[in-house]
C-alpha cells in the first residue's frame, strides 16, 4: 500500500501552498459592500460587533469582509475565497464551492457553501 502515501503527501503538500500564497498577500479589513480593488478578493467575512453599521450575528449577516490582493501571484497558485464571488480573469476555480464553518459567513447559496479555490492560469 506504499501508493496511497503520495497521494496523501501530494494533497498536504498543495494545501500548504494554498495557505502560504494568501498568507504573504496583503490583505484588509473593509465594510460589507465597500468597492474592492481590481486584483483583489474576498477571503473571508464576518460579523464584528460595533463594527461597519447595522446586522447581527444571529440573521447571519456579514458586516466586514476581508479581501487579498492576488494580482501579483505567480501562475499556478492557488487561493480559498468566498464562493460566488468575482475573481480576476486569468484565474479559475479548481475546487469548491463547500463548506468551511466559520469562513466567510453569509456567502453562497443553500447549503451555504462557503469557499472554493481558484488558481490562477495566466
Amino acid at each position: 500500500m506504499p501508493r496511497p502515501i503520495p497521494i496523501v503527501l501530494s494533497i498536504f503538500a498543495l494545501r500548504i501552498v494554498v495557505m502560504s500564497a494568501a498568507a504573504q498577500a496583503p490583505t484588509q479589513q473593509i465594510c460589507t459592500g465597500s468597492p474592492i480593488p481590481r486584483g483583489w478578493v474576498i477571503t473571508d467575512s464576518a460579523y464584528i460587533i460595533g463594527q461597519c453599521g447595522s446586522g447581527s450575528p444571529i440573521d447571519g449577516y456579514a458586516n466586514v469582509q476581508w479581501i487579498t490582493d492576488i494580482s501579483a501571484m505567480p501562475i499556478g497558485t492557488t487561493v480559498e475565497i468566498c464562493a460566488g464571488v468575482p475573481y480576476p480573469v486569468g484565474w479559475v476555480v479548481t475546487a469548491g464551492p463547500v463548506q468551511n464553518i466559520g469562513k466567510c459567513r453569509n456567502w453562497g447559496p443553500p447549503p451555504k457553501f462557503t469557499v472554493q479555490w481558484i488558481k490562477r492560469i495566466s
